[in-house]
This record gives C-alpha cells, sequence and structure tokens, in this order.
C-alpha cells in the first residue's frame, strides 16, 4: 500500500479543529484522530491542501501488574501492518469521545477501554495578545495518564509523523529529505541535530528531524521535527523506518507494544518517509503526568501571485528545529494560557452553546491567514477563492483580529488604503488580489462597489477608538477625507448618498438602483463617524457639514424608503434613472437594511436611527424573510424572491441566507434592541443547526440555502465570515472602548428574568470581567468592572431607564470612594448616564459603581 497522502473528499473536509498559528498553515484534527486538510507546506488554498496524511497516528501503552493494554487512537491507517503480520490494536471511532474547541482537539476513551483515566489533547498555541507565540508553526500532542491503582504501572505514548516535503494536493515527490534523530546534551538545553554534537560528551535523544539538512527551492519544501519535552523520569525513544519494509513495520509496532520503547536509529532508504517518537514512564499510585509531544514544521519560500513572500515566523527560525525547541520548553506555559483563554467564557455566566460558538468560529485565524516575511498580515475570504484582505466582507468579520490582534487588524487596513497603483486616489480598493497581498484591486464587479468607501471609514473609526494610535490616524486621515469626498461625487440625485448603479454592494449579482436601504444606513453611520474623526483632528467645520449630511441621508431614508403599510424599508429607490430600462424601485426587504443601525449602536456613533422604525422593521424581516433554516437575504412581502433584469442574470441570490452576517446584523440588532430572547434563538439557531446538526463546526459557509438546509452557491469553505459571531458579545454587553477617550460604556442586556451576570470583556488592549446586577423595583444598578492589564479610564457610560433624570451615584476604586461628577442625556428610549471621573483612573484594580433612584 503506497504512503502517498490521499485525495480530498467533501465529508473529509468538514470538520477538524485547525492547529497552527497566524500565517503559518494548520493540520486539522477532527472525531477520527487523523490529520486532515494539512496547508503547513505553504499550500493554504482549498486546491493545493493535502486532504489526508494517511500515516499520520499516535498509539498509547499501559501496563498495570500483569496485564498490557495497547491502542492505536485511529480507526485505521494507509500503512500496512496487516502485510507485516503486526496488529496495530486499532480503535474504532465509537470507542472514542471527541471535542473540539478552538485551539484544541481532545479525545477520551468511551467505556472502560484502559484500567486507567487517560485523555489524548492536540492544540496549538494560539493566545490573544501574544503575537510571537501565536506566530509559530507547530502542533503540541500532549498524552494525560494518571495512576489511579495502589501500585506502580507503566505508560508510553507514541506519534508517528509522515515527511511530507513537496507535497501538496495529490502530488508527491519521490525524494523527500533525510530523517536523523535531535539531541539533548550536557552542555546546554538546547536541541541538537545530529552532526552537531562534535562537542557533547553525553547526549540524549528527544526525537527526529526531516529533511532539515536540504535545501529549499520551491514553496512545498521545507523541514519538519518531531520531539517529545525532556521531562524527569521519562525516557525518550525514536525510528525513522520505512513503510513499505516489512521488517520496519514490525520492528515498529513489536519493540513499542513489548518494550514501550523505539529502537533508537534511523532508515536510510530513499524510501523511508516515516518518523515515530516514543515517551515512556513510570506512574507511581496517585501520580499523574502529561507527555508532551511537538511537531513543527518550517518552510521558508512562499510564492503567491509570483512572488516570493515568505512566512514571518523564518525571521525568528533558521528551521523546524529552533521552532521545536521553543515549543518544547514553553509547552506547559501554551497549555495554561490556552485554558485560562477557554475558562473566561465557559466558567462566565454565558450558555455553554454560545461560549463554545465563539471560541471555535475563531478558527479561521489559523485556516485563512498569511503574515509574510516583510510582516504584511491579510486574511483570506476563503481558502477555496483566497482573495486577500476581503474589505466588505472583513467589515464583518475583522472584529475577531482586531480584538486579539490588534496590530495585524490595522496592518490590512493601511494595506488597503495604499493609493500608489489608483488613478483615482478616493477610490478604496476591495481586496489586496486574489492569490496575492500585493496586487489590489476593485473587484470583478462592472460597476463601483458603493459601500466600500463607507465601510473603509467605519474599520478606521474601530480601529482608532478600540487602540488608541493617533499617529495611524493622522497617516490614515487623508486617505479617508479623499475616500468620502470621492464617494459623494457618486451622489447623483443629491440626496447624500452615493447611488447603487446595479451590482455594486456586497451582495454581488444582485442589482440595486438609486438610495438602498443597506447602502444608505451604513453612510450615514459613516458620515457620523467621519465627522467623529475629523473633529479629534481639530477640523470643525467639516465634521459639521458631514453631520449635517448625514441628517439629509436619513430624511432621505425616512422619505423614499419606509413602507409604512409593511412596516420596513424597501430595498431601493431611483430618483435620477441612468437608464430608461432601470426599475424605480424595489419592494423586497433586505434582511441586511438595518446595517447602518446595527453598526451606530455598535460603534456608540449615538442614536441616528429611529427606535421606533428599527423595532417594526425587525418584525418585518422575522415575518417575510425567516424560513425553518435561516433568513433569506431578500424576500418580496408575497415570501417570492426579487429577480434581477436580464442584462444582470435574473437570479439575485437573495433567496439564500448569509449565517454569519446574519449573526451580526440581524441578532445583534435584536440583541442591542432589547429583544435579547430573539436575538440569541437566532444565533443558538445556527449554533444548532450548522455547527451540531450538519457539522460545519470548523468550516462554516458564506452562503445557506434556508430551505433545502444545505450549504448553497461559491464560497462553502472555511468562510472568514465565521468571526462575525464576536460582535455579538459587545450587543450583550452593551459594550464599547475608546481608548484615546478613555472612555468605556457598558449597558448589559439581560435575558428575561435574569438579574445578574458575570462575562468576560474582551478588548484589543485586555482581557477583562464584569459583574453586573440589575433590580427593578427598587431600581438598583450595580457594576463591578476588572481588566488584566492597567486601563487608563476617565468616562464611565452606562444605560438608566428614562424616568430617572437623577440618579444617585456611588463609585469605588477599591474600597477607597473615587470623586467624579455625572451627566444624563437622553437616547430615545432610554437615558445615558456619563461618570465624569475627576481623575484618571486605572481600571487594573476593580471598580465598584451602584446606581440608585433618587
Amino acid at each position: 500500500m503506497s504512503d502517498k497522502p490521499s485525495a480530498k473528499n467533501a465529508s473529509d473536509i468538514r470538520n477538524g479543529v485547525p492547529l497552527g498559528g497566524i500565517g503559518t498553515g494548520s493540520i486539522e484534527m477532527g472525531r477520527d484522530g487523523r490529520a486532515r486538510n494539512i496547508t503547513i507546506n505553504n499550500n493554504r488554498t482549498a486546491a493545493t491542501r493535502i486532504g489526508l496524511s494517511p500515516n499520520f497516528f499516535t498509539s498509547i501503552r499501559v501496563e498495570a501488574g500483569d496485564k498490557t493494554y495497547r491502542r492505536t487512537l485511529q480507526s485505521t491507517t494507509g500503512i500496512p501492518f496487516e502485510d507485516a503480520g503486526v496488529d496495530p490494536r486499532y480503535t474504532p471511532e465509537e470507542y472514542i469521545g471527541w471535542h473540539g474547541l478552538y485551539p484544541t482537539s481532545n479525545y477520551k476513551f468511551r467505556g472502560e477501554v484502559l484500567p486507567i483515566p487517560f485523555q489524548w489533547t492536540a492544540l496549538a498555541p494560539m493566545i490573544p495578545y501574544d503575537n510571537e507565540a501565536s506566530n509559530m508553526p507547530l502542533m503540541l500532542n500532549v498524552f494525560k495518564f494518571k495512576n489511579t491503582n495502589d501500585f506502580p504501572i507503566k505508560v508510553a505514548a507514541m506519534v508517528n509523523w509522515e515527511n511530507l516535503r513537496g507535497c501538496f494536493s495529490d502530488s508527491t515527490t519521490d525524494f523527500r529529505g533525510e530523517i536523523h534523530p535531535v539531541y539533548i546534551t550536557d552542555i546546554d538545553e538546547y536541541l541538537h541535530a545530529h552532526d552537531q554534537l562534535s562537542r557533547a560528551e553525553i547526549s540524549e535523544s528527544l526525537g527526529l528531524s526531516f529533511g532539515l539538512n536540504e535545501e529549499c527551492a520551491t514553496t512545498y519544501e521545507g523541514n519538519y521535527c518531531l520531539a517529545a519535552v525532556n521531562q524527569e523520569g521519562v525516557k525518550v525513544t525514536h525510528l525513522g523506518w520505512d513503510a513499505n519494509n516489512p521488517d520496519d513495520v514490525r520492528d515498529l509496532w513489536n519493540s513499542f507494544s513489548e518494550r514501550a520503547t523505539l529502537p533508537n536509529r534511523c532508515s536510510t532508504t530513499e524510501t523511508a518517509h516515516q518518523g515515530a517518537v516514543c515517551a515512556s514512564t513510570t506512574l507511581a499510585p496517585g501520580d499523574h503526568i502529561g507527555l508532551i509531544f511537538c511537531l513543527s514544521w518550517y518552510f521558508p519560500i512562499y510564492s503567491i501571485g509570483n512572488e516570493d513572500v515568505g512566512n514571518y515566523y523564518t525571521r525568528q527560525f533558521a528551521n523546524a528545529l529552533e521552532v521545536n525547541e521553543q515549543g518544547l520548553k514553553h509547552g506547559t506555559y501554551f497549555q495554561e494560557a490556552v485554558l485560562s483563554f477557554h475558562e473566561r467564557f465557559l466558567k462566565s455566566s454565558l450558555p455553554e452553546w454560545y461560549s463554545r460558538m465563539l471560541l471555535n468560529n475563531t478558527h479561521v485565524l489559523s485556516t485563512n491567514t498569511i503574515l509574510t516575511r516583510q510582516n504584511e498580515f491579510a486574511m483570506m475570504e476563503s481558502p477555496a477563492d483566497p482573495t486577500f484582505g476581503v474589505l466588505d466582507r472583513s467589515f464583518y468579520s475583522s472584529i475577531g483580529t482586531m480584538l486579539f490582534f490588534p496590530g495585524f487588524a490595522d496592518s490590512e487596513l493601511k494595506l488597503l488604503s495604499n493609493t500608489e497603483a489608483t488613478k483615482t486616489p478616493g477610490r478604496v480598493y476591495r481586496d489586496l488580489g486574489k492569490n496575492s497581498v500585493r496586487h489590489p484591486g476593485y473587484g470583478g464587479g462592472s460597476v463601483e462597489m458603493i459601500d466600500l468607501n463607507a465601510k473603509f471609514i467605519l474599520l478606521s473609526y474601530r480601529n482608532f477608538h478600540m487602540t488608541g494610535k493617533y499617529a495611524s490616524l493622522m497617516q490614515i486621515h487623508p486617505r479617508l477625507k479623499q475616500a468620502i469626498e470621492y464617494a459623494m461625487q457618486l451622489d447623483r440625485d443629491g440626496d447624500g448618498i452615493p447611488d447603487c448603479a446595479g451590482d455594486s454592494t456586497t451582495f454581488q449579482g444582485w442589482g440595486m438602483y438609486g438610495l438602498t436601504s443597506y447602502t444608505a444606513g451604513i453612510w450615514i453611520a459613516a458620515m457620523v463617524a467621519y465627522a467623529d474623526l475629523t473633529r479629534e483632528l481639530k477640523h470643525e467645520e467639516e465634521a459639521r457639514f458631514y453631520e449635517d449630511k448625514a441628517k439629509k441621508a436619513l430624511a432621505h431614508l425616512e422619505k423614499r424608503l419606509w413602507v409604512e403599510e409593511q412596516g420596513y424599508y424597501r430595498l431601493y429607490h431611483d430618483a435620477q434613472l441612468v437608464r430608461e430600462d432601470h426599475p424605480l424601485s424595489s419592494e423586497a426587504c433586505h434582511s441586511g437594511q438595518l446595517c447602518g443601525a446595527w453598526v451606530a449602536d455598535f460603534l456608540k456613533l449615538g442614536g441616528w436611527f429611529p427606535h421606533k422604525r428599527v423595532m417594526q422593521a425587525l418584525e418585518a424581516i422575522d415575518k417575510i424573510n425567516r424560513r425553518d433554516h435561516g433568513y433569506t437575504k431578500g424576500s418580496l412581502p408575497d415570501g417570492s424572491t426579487p429577480t434581477n433584469q436580464e442584462h444582470l442574470g435574473t437570479d439575485t441570490q437573495a433567496e439564500k441566507a448569509w449565517p454569519s452576517f446574519d449573526s451580526v446584523y440581524l441578532a445583534c440588532t435584536h440583541i442591542g434592541y432589547g429583544n435579547v430572547a430573539k436575538g440569541m434563538g437566532i444565533l443558538r439557531s445556527h449554533y444548532q443547526n450548522i455547527h451540531i446538526k450538519n457539522d460545519y463546526q470548523f468550516n462554516q459557509p458564506l452562503s445557506w440555502n434556508p430551505d433545502t438546509n444545505q450549504p448553497a452557491g461559491w464560497k462553502h469553505d472555511h468562510h472568514m465570515g465565521a468571526l462575525s459571531v464576536w460582535h455579538s458579545l459587545y450587543a450583550l454587553i452593551g459594550f464599547f472602548l475608546s481608548v484615546p477617550r478613555k472612555a468605556i460604556s457598558i449597558a448589559p442586556q439581560l435575558p428575561e428574568g435574569v438579574q445578574r451576570i458575570e462575562m468576560p470583556l474582551v478588548t484589543p488592549v485586555s482581557f477583562g470581567r464584569l459583574k453586573y446586577e440589575r433590580t427593578e423595583k427598587p431600581y438598583k444598578q450595580q457594576v463591578l468592572i476588572t481588566f488584566d492589564s492597567p486601563l487608563a479610564i476617565k468616562i464611565i457610560q452606562l444605560s438608566i431607564p428614562s424616568r430617572i433624570t437623577q440618579p444617585v451615584v456611588a463609585l469605588k476604586l477599591d474600597s477607597v470612594t473615587s470623586a467624579f461628577q455625572i451627566q444624563v442625556k437622553p437616547n430615545q428610549t432610554y437615558n445615558e448616564l456619563n461618570i465624569h471621573l475627576t481623575s484618571v483612573l486605572q481600571v487594573q484594580h476593580p471598580i465598584y459603581i451602584t446606581v440608585t433612584e433618587s
């Protein structure tokens, strides 16, 4: 049987936790414990990834008294064990319990397979705020044993890796480089290659290197290292072997099975592509251990768009051996940091399903990212359509990057703002290029996408307030000014909003004309945001100009698009036809019509959009667009699907759903407007249907058919929109942080019957914690805020009922009372309570706030 990597198939692609760092490629580990969808060879796209490495496997051995238990933790491999007369004791899938919680893949036996507790966890060091750890090209495998007997037992674990150097998709190469031992010596604690031991008197093998000394000439060439942590009392042995040689196959299994060791040798045949490392020890009664293995990779040449952009990790490491050394050294920290990340959510008041959804939707940081040698960060929309830095979609999804790796989010937006290659400086690029980050483009449509410039402004506003980088604002402001002035030239009818002219929004293929409910709302929010940024730079007159424009545009939105009898904003109205055959208007109900209201609330831009209208539109969308398994992007009042004119192609794809984006402009708007049960119900429905029932928790599509309950259209594969769900946490907490203004907003939306919550606060600056309790009769609001790192706060904004105009407020930092002044501002259906602190507080110590009715 050949050890050629197998081809991909649909069922293999669906699930598996992607384990790898930002811009390093990843290995997916799913319920069968096999290595799938491998992209660590710089083969990041759906067309080039390796669907399955058939010969990666893990085995364990437990010797307890006069009984020895042996298990290979996979149900099969591609290795010809049977032909060699060997029984590797495969484990049927039904014997293994699995759960994935990014960035970990966790396995336990079902039933009494072993006489002791055992767990296997594969993980990657994806750690928020730790850029260095999160850019390491490695995967850890931890085998945890506990001796619950009253006598000593012997435990062992073995990991086998197949050398895939030069492989991609279904293509392989005959010569993949030699396999050699790697050692730790008596002179230092570093790993050494086999030819670096001339000064060492004593050395001990910790693992194997694959192709370490071979030169790399192509994208898919590199090297690997598999090693085990050097723990006291643990013996590590190795075997480099040839799966085509029955003697090697027998030596591997029989040595491990009978003695819990390997022969410590490496085959020199050209077809010897297998390398196994074994770690074994004896546990006294009550003892426990985690046997830790590190698999690292190193691929220095990364060619995309015919350019070698390289990988950023090559600036820190010279080969996979050096990566592995750091992985072994910091393995315990990586495990603890990942566990701490998980526990912030799992031990909060958040529902468990929701915490799992948040964490698992973050997996595209491993599957969709690039970080070049020159520190250029970008995210591809999907490995099936590897277009990087897609602005109109990252408007929703880049929140995940901004929260955990803000420097990368800022970097991607700056790459898009580059104007050197365009004849129209005010026109914002849609993307950084297909299979490229250095060839930006405007998208493939025949007309301009009018939502791009607005989204560019809103993302710039978000980045500035969430990071406080004045230098970045000053650098990008001239580009923002160009962007808004250029967009205003596309306003043909004088309503203050650029006019659609066909296929000109993120909903590609769907013709819209003139003033649209989707783009109008976004542009109103963008003008308000631009006015705020401009005022920050002391341009008061320009700020007032765009605020006045926003008011005028809002009046047009209300007058021309509101459908009173149906209670929603119509899809579009064209007041000045460019062509006679263009329709004047469309009565379609668009699920994204409230996107402007959502983003204005998220960014705390003020109560611009009428609360009553928003509530009515939410009800109409639920009535007109909701289907059994999601919401259509657009439907006519009778439930039918709107169509295009023939020149655009009649299919608008409007009957399809975009679940990830529904999670933003529908679920978040419901939550933010007090419909917590409805908003969380939308999210839970997505989770139950897509994550659980259809098993796409680690491979979510852009488009979904809400009638047939299947992915639909294009871009099924690992769509970056999965990250969008992080907006809902901000909606639940009513949270926003403005670093430059030293202001924090907190207005939790509590489900009916809930008075007390404890939730994580997630910001680009630091993790925090919120404890919140509210009673209505008599009214009392108690708030406790803490952050892991010092955070300067001058203003705290809370929400109180509109009837309370003179609240009684108490504030303490630790146990010390702090001086402050309050200001109460009405905001449609509630009052905004602004607590202005007399001096800036460093919110690492707990801040206690109590608000009562006078």
